[in-house]
């Protein structure tokens, strides 16, 4: 057992558990909805990783709370910075999360709470199969966590490599621009495509999501705007086997515009951080990312609004 275990009573082994704290009350004389959501945003964590009492931490309690329920605990959070804060705010909450475990971690050596924490905030906002992933918000997280003392140094270099992928095409900034070969077998840039927004999707013909992801796509909404213009769907292939894709892009609709990588220039000069396929960004007319490698019903519910 790590040594951070507070006891029921004297002599009796068994270590103290105890609910999710969750926050304190928001200050009476924050008023307005946005503060009180960046309050909390920023103040979530403050009772759970509060180093002045200890508990037990073990292979089913983290500083006291259940193993599942702290992880529970971290999806509420997830989903509140997500949906009711602004990006900037977002990812300022996932700092200060950082912060927090950081300083709990040097007063408190040798708990679970730290690498609990680092996992959890990876599984959520990293790992390309979370509903939430958002790696703009993990990026001021992971580029603390590659510098900090808290981390095994056998960790670090890949961190910081971490870091710098997360770093690629952030949302506000302009999409790295590519050249690509459509399926009539004309050269084609991402910045000459022309459209009030640009949905660019990494993906293979014939992987199951990808086609799921065709069928979610063809909705009548994002039809009409890609009749009349105002939106372009652009998907790319930039994997290996070129007369596959030839053979099977007819599967993507013809009012796509569908190319490949002939030199394989997107991998192997990191332009994009594709790790899993299907991935799609959201663009402006400028090719402004407006949502990064995101989850399919974030991008559904954008274009459908």
């Amino acid at each position: 057992m790590a040594g951070c275990g507070r006891k029921k009573a004297a002599g009796d082994a068994a270590p103290v558990s105890r609910q999710f704290p969750g926050p304190a009350d928001v200050p009476t004389m924050i008023v307005s909805q946005d503060e009180k959501m960046a309050w909390i945003s920023e103040h979530y964590w403050d009772r759970f990783l509060d180093a002045s009492e200890e508990w037990a931490c073990d292979s089913v309690l983290v500083n006291g709370v259940p193993e599942d329920q702290l992880e529970e605990s971290f999806g509420v959070w997830v989903s509140l910075i997500e949906n009711l804060c602004p990006l900037p705010q977002a990812a300022r909450a996932a700092s200060i999360l950082f912060d927090k475990a950081e300083a709990f971690d040097a007063a408190r050596p040798g708990t679970n709470v730290f690498e609990k924490i680092r996992f959890l905030t990876s599984k959520y906002f990293y790992d390309p199969n979370s509903p939430g992933r958002n790696e703009d918000i993990y990026l001021p997280f992971v580029e603390k966590l590659a510098k900090s003392p808290s981390l095994p140094d056998s960790l670090r270099a890949a961190t910081a490599w971490q870091a710098r992928l997360c770093s690629l095409n952030r949302v506000g900034t302009q999409a790295a621009d590519f050249s690509f070969r459509d399926r009539s077998g004309r050269n084609r840039t991402l910045h000459g495509i022309r459209a009030d927004r640009t949905l660019l999707v990494f993906s293979n013909p014939g992987c199951p999501e990808c086609t799921r992801m065709i069928g979610e796509l063809s909705a009548p909404e994002i039809s009409s705007g890609i009749a009349d213009g105002s939106l372009a769907i652009v998907t790319v292939y930039i994997d290996e086997d070129i007369e596959n894709w030839k053979k099977n892009s007819v599967e993507y609709p013809s009012s796509w515009i569908c190319g490949y990588d002939p030199a394989g220039i997107i991998r192997r000069d990191l332009l994009y951080n594709v790790r899993a396929i299907p991935s799609m960004y959201l663009l402006d007319k400028e090719k402004t990312v407006l949502l990064k490698d995101a989850p399919a019903e974030k991008v559904l519910k954008e274009l459908v609004r």
